[in-house]
């Protein structure tokens, strides 16, 4: 049976601990950052690294983490209004474009 892809939170200031051969991300470079540039994640297999274990704020299967990403906390769309991101998530159904959509109503 295959492992299912987790994803471990990690706060900005602890990413250098991080070693990037134990993970998907190929170096702090490729990561992707909260609004605010506080958390970024890395993804891995199976059990979890021993830096990401020491390093990280949470470790989530998909189903969390998909939820956690779609959060305001990581994606803003305030200054998105008619430009292809809004349309991408309007299209997908996501639910943060719902949420998006309903306060500006």
């Amino acid at each position: 049976m295959e492992s299912s892809k987790q994803l471990a939170i990690i706060n900005a200031d602890k990413v250098d601990n991080i070693d990037f051969s134990q993970v998907l991300e190929t170096s702090k470079e490729t990561l992707r950052w909260n609004n605010d540039r506080t958390k970024t994640f890395v993804k891995f297999y199976g059990d979890t690294p021993e830096s990401v274990r020491q390093n990280c704020q949470g470790i989530y299967t998909e189903e969390g983490y998909l939820k956690i990403l779609k959060s305001d906390e990581w994606v803003d769309l305030s200054e998105c209004d008619g430009c292809p991101c809004t349309e991408y998530y309007k299209s997908q159904g996501m639910e943060i474009w719902q949420e998006h959509l309903e306060k500006d109503i």
